[in-house]
């Protein structure tokens, strides 16, 4: 799909989740066409850090990648009158998310560092290798034992 938008309305939109629509669309890989405006470059980062946080609240304490990755997807279809009328195929999220699985790793690898960096952490809690990554996120946290788990302290 392609689609041509205003620079003022697309930073609106991507910081302020008014209609979600280019928001949502631009939480998932996209191409970006010629140079991005230095605004829309800042926006969009904005708008990966808040739906990461987003779809942090909905997991639960430790949660795959797989999860992860459906959960960022899911966020866009979460208020589509289609997807409550059984209009759009109940898999759609499932398949976007494992169809994009490099792309969204590499498109909220900023994000996930810098939360990892913050308050709220998220930490692997599997070693390196081809299996997918466990992550457990916590708030004001004590971590507890070597196995990764954390309880939440909010």
């Amino acid at each position: 799909k392609y689609g041509v938008i205003g620079v003022d309305r697309l930073c609106r939109d991507l910081s302020s989740w008014r209609d979600m629509f280019v928001a949502g669309r631009m939480q998932k890989p996209v191409s970006v066409l010629g140079t991005a405006d230095p605004r829309v470059v800042a926006a969009a980062a904005a708008n990966l850090r808040a739906a990461l946080a987003a779809a942090l609240l909905a997991l639960p304490e430790t949660f795959s990648t797989r999860q992860l990755h459906r959960a960022l997807c899911g966020l866009s279809y979460g208020g589509d009158i289609r997807m409550a009328l059984f209009a759009e195929d109940a898999d759609k999220v499932a398949r976007i998310a494992a169809g994009s699985r490099a792309a969204l790793t590499r498109l909220y690898a900023d994000a996930i560092e810098e939360v990892g960096r913050g308050a709220v952490g998220l930490t692997r809690t599997n070693g390196p290798g081809p299996r997918p990554a466990i992550y457990s996120a916590w708030g004001n946290s004590q971590r507890l034992g070597s196995g990764g788990q954390a309880v939440v302290r909010w």
